[in-house]
């Protein structure tokens, strides 16, 4: 019962601030397919204990994403999202060694440099690429490696459809199809790593009604933006994911005691 009702001592300002963090972060990938968590984490976890923060975060992806798949009408690009689950899958494994032998800050500047150097590449480019399975499975295996070590597993995918120029719609449901599937990837992981956090669980239970409207708030929004200009918010986002990333890991360089550090011993 008393994870029914969520503690009483996390009804409070936090609580609101975290909601409203939510909310503006659903809206933010209602318009542009990602972004969520880039915004989403980082305050969240100066807000609330980590493993509240992850489990909550993981409820409310699983629906934001499901809610984007629902109001999304147009088709998903079955022809590169199969590509991207069978690659992304054996990059996850992947990237698990890599974190047990790379350290943190390492990845997380060298994904953060090549995701700025590829969006700015595109930025810049308006050639439009081929869609093929070699990309595709690179695209998916590389974002697989940064999800099971970093948590990044949006901008390969995001630079990978931009640079193919898809349709914004699909553009965002195969997006939202793809962050489903790392979703339920991740929810067995925890389960499997006994990392099920009962709180986190009823605090992301709490903010599906926000996280429903402001799908269809960003959803609606993005109905109003052109093709050129989504492209253009779309490659920002990435850049300052990447920026976001650089940034982090330098910033951990400063703290030599944090595990970020240390090569991971799980």
């Amino acid at each position: 019962m008393t994870y029914i009702i969520i503690n009483i001592n996390m009804l409070h300002s936090t609580i609101l601030l975290f909601l409203l963090i939510v909310f503006i972060s659903a809206i933010v990938q209602g318009i542009v397919g990602f972004g969520f968590a880039l915004i989403a984490v980082p305050i969240g976890l100066s807000l609330l204990n980590k493993t509240i923060v992850l489990n909550a975060i993981l409820i409310i992806g699983i629906t934001l994403n499901l809610a984007l798949i629902v109001k999304n009408k147009k088709n998903v690009a079955f022809s590169i999202i199969k590509d991207l689950f069978i690659s992304s899958l054996a990059g996850i494994v992947v990237g698990i060694f890599v974190l047990k032998v790379v350290s943190t800050v390492i990845l997380l500047i060298s994904a953060g440099v090549l995701i700025v150097l590829f969006s700015m590449l595109l930025f810049f480019s308006n050639k439009k690429g081929k869609a093929n399975r070699f990309s595709n499975a690179i695209a998916g295996f590389i974002s697989g490696i940064l999800n099971s070590s970093t948590g990044l597993c949006g901008p390969p995918i995001a630079l990978l459809l931009t640079h193919q120029h898809v349709n914004k719609d699909v553009y965002k449901k195969t997006l939202s199809l793809f962050f489903l599937y790392m979703n339920c990837i991740t929810i067995f992981l925890y389960g499997v790593g006994s990392l099920i956090d009962k709180q986190g669980i009823v605090l992301g239970i709490y903010a599906i009604p926000f996280v429903v409207i402001a799908a269809i708030i960003g959803h609606k929004i993005s109905e109003i933006v052109n093709m050129k200009t989504f492209k253009i918010i779309a490659l920002i986002l990435i850049f300052l994911t990447g920026l976001t990333s650089i940034y982090k890991g330098i910033d951990s360089l400063y703290k030599p005691n944090t595990p970020t550090t240390q090569k991971s011993t799980k």
